[in-house]
């Protein structure tokens, strides 16, 4: 009866949530596929806005368009195409002046609030399906 008694206080037990540890690789893979909304492997210009907002630019759009290209002039690669996964993980990793240093936390951060976003984007219906469309 007493082990009948401990296995049945064992089985209500929950398991502890364990906090799950990202490499910087996989963070900084992570946060460049989420940005990467049209999935070309390359972040350009509009795709790299909301994260250099989120890491601290507080520039306008105009001043951002020219960091943009100075920026790709910096790394040697074509405005229109944009940064590499490659190219945008020396960019994080750069503590420079050129460069936008992210920790772990900060990449952790930014990864959940694009994350979030995107979730909310998804949540909202589009107007066909808000109206309920009659076929």
């Amino acid at each position: 009866d007493e082990i009948r008694q401990m296995i049945k206080d064992v089985a209500f037990l929950k398991p502890e949530k364990k906090e799950v540890h990202y490499s910087r690789e996989d963070l900084k893979q992570s946060v460049f596929e989420i940005l990467d909304t049209d999935g070309d492997g390359f972040l350009g210009q509009e795709e790299l806005w909301p994260f250099v907002q989120q890491a601290g630019f507080d520039g306008n759009h105009a001043e951002w368009k020219e960091d943009y290209l100075e920026l790709c002039a910096e790394f040697q690669v074509d405005p229109s195409r944009g940064l590499s996964c490659m190219d945008f993980g020396a960019l994080l990793d750069d503590d420079s002046d050129q460069g936008i240093y992210c920790t772990e936390n900060e990449l952790k951060a930014i990864l959940e609030e694009r994350q979030e976003e995107a979730k909310s984007k998804r949540g909202i219906p589009m107007k066909d399906e808000a109206k309920g469309v009659e076929g």
